[in-house]
């Protein structure tokens, strides 16, 4: 049987034992998230990145293995939720030596800065990768107020006494 050994950078930094304590403590009643190491890396579940332009939001969240069939995207006020789950890798028959790849369920809760219009979201799966376009609300959106090009004479602008 062959020995493995992970060079991950993140056994090779020393955890304070008290951090290590409570994470082990908390991680006995609660179950870990994707990617927690000693709740140093609190990746709740796939990675996102979140852009803005003045109308929109966008949202791309790596998700390789998941069925676009069985994810759910919720939302609410200015918050939007993303669930799913990903099926294990390991094929019939076969005993896992080394796992890293994340399995189970998963959430990730985003709460935007404004509120969004719920009604028009467009969301597509392509390749592993989630796009989500989240338009800003109307009411919420940036708006210029046009200044009037008229000459005003603010001597004449004092309220009459009569």
């Amino acid at each position: 049987m062959t020995n493995l050994t992970n060079r991950s950078t993140e056994f090779n930094q020393p955890v304070p034992l008290r951090e290590a304590i409570n994470s082990l403590f908390s991680q006995s009643f609660l179950s870990p998230t994707w990617g927690t190491l000693f709740g140093r890396v609190a990746t709740p579940g796939p990675a996102l990145d979140v852009y803005e332009d003045e109308d929109n939001y966008f949202v791309l969240a790596v998700m390789p293995g998941v069925d676009p069939n069985k994810l759910e995207i919720t939302s609410q006020d200015n918050t939007l939720a993303i669930a799913g789950e990903i099926g294990s890798f390991v094929p019939e028959g076969k005993h896992v030596v080394w796992q890293e790849l994340p399995v189970g369920s998963f959430r990730r809760v985003l709460t935007l800065p404004m509120p969004f219009d719920t009604a028009n979201v467009q969301a597509q799966y392509d390749g592993g990768l989630l796009k989500l376009i989240v338009p800003k609300a109307e009411h919420a959106r940036l708006h210029r107020i046009p200044i009037s090009a008229n000459t005003v004479n603010t001597a004449n602008t004092a309220p009459s006494k009569s």
